[in-house]
């Protein structure tokens, strides 16, 4: 599958999930917010953001979205000839985060702080992708190498316009609960997330 066709295939499946959510919290005097990820959609990389936020200064956040990584193998030739090759592999991404808005009645907005966990599952590799990591590493690759569970906190801070447009950046560092021994345990993730208020 190309990794255009890719991308859109997995959004029209993850966007109908995100918003099945909603409706368990259409109840009661409450915010309701959808937002999206600035910086991984300048990256071809869409992430959706749900946020239902209750009265008592707590927020739960749903994350549905795509990522793409993989291999780029090859070798330099004479410029600007260069004889190099990606592999991607795809990813579907969902994750849920608990915010706690820190000042008393902030109607959810202002600074918070949470906790968070996100999964990455593979769902498409490129053909040709074991055959590229034997020869640029010299070993059989871990075909789950690249799924993750990162657990972990973050810290943000909410900008709330005409009490509907929300500007909201935030940094979240976890764990990854899946650590075979080519990922990295730790990982940041940084988010600027535009969106709308109901």
């Amino acid at each position: 599958m190309a990794p255009n066709k890719t991308k859109i295939y997995f959004m029209k499946k993850l966007v109908p999930v995100l918003f099945l959510f909603v409706p368990f919290f259409l109840f009661g005097q409450s915010q309701h917010e959808l937002k999206l990820n600035i910086l991984s959609s300048l990256d071809e990389q869409p992430m959706l953001q749900y946020e239902f936020a209750s009265e008592k200064n707590i927020g739960v956040e749903f994350l549905a979205g795509y990522l793409k990584r993989g291999l780029v193998v090859g070798k330099a030739s004479t410029a600007p000839l260069l004889d190099f090759q990606s592999f991607p592999r795809h990813f579907a991404v969902a994750g849920l985060a608990l915010k706690y808005y820190v000042e008393p009645n902030s109607a959810a907005k202002g600074a918070h702080i949470g906790l968070y966990a996100r999964t990455e599952l593979q769902v498409a590799e490129k053909e040709g992708y074991e055959q590229a990591f034997r020869q640029a590493f010299g070993e059989e690759p871990v075909l789950e190498s690249d799924n993750r569970l990162n657990l972990g906190a973050g810290m943000g801070y909410k900008w709330v316009i005409s009490d509907h447009w929300i500007i909201e950046p935030q940094v979240r560092y976890g764990w990854n609960a899946v650590k075979p021994s080519t990922i990295q345990e730790w990982q940041g993730e940084l988010f600027l997330s535009l969106g709308y208020r109901f």
